[in-house]
C-alpha cells in the first residue's frame, strides 16, 4: 500500500496533525536557512563603503562636563 492512500484512510484529525506536523517541521526548515542567509548578507555589509553611497552627514556630539554642571547647582543653593 502506498503511503499517501494509509494517510487517506486515517482519521480526519490524524490527517491533520500529519499534515501541520509536516508544515511546522518545513517552516521551521525554511526559517533556519532563512536566518543563515540574512546573517551573512550582514556580516558583509562594508559600513564605510554604504556611508559613502548614501553621503551621510557627519554629526558632531557635544561633549558634556557634568561635572561643571553639578558644580554650578551646588554653588547656587
Amino acid at each position: 500500500m502506498d503511503i499517501i492512500e494509509k494517510i487517506q484512510k486515517l482519521p480526519e484529525d490524524k490527517r491533520k496533525i500529519i499534515l501541520w506536523t509536516i508544515v511546522v517541521v518545513i517552516g521551521l526548515t525554511l526559517l533556519f536557512f532563512w536566518s543563515k542567509k540574512v546573517q551573512d548578507k550582514f556580516g558583509s555589509f562594508e559600513k564605510e563603503k554604504i556611508q559613502e553611497d548614501l553621503k551621510l552627514p557627519n554629526l558632531e556630539m557635544p561633549d558634556f562636563n557634568f561635572s561643571e554642571i553639578y558644580e554650578e547647582e551646588d554653588q547656587q543653593q
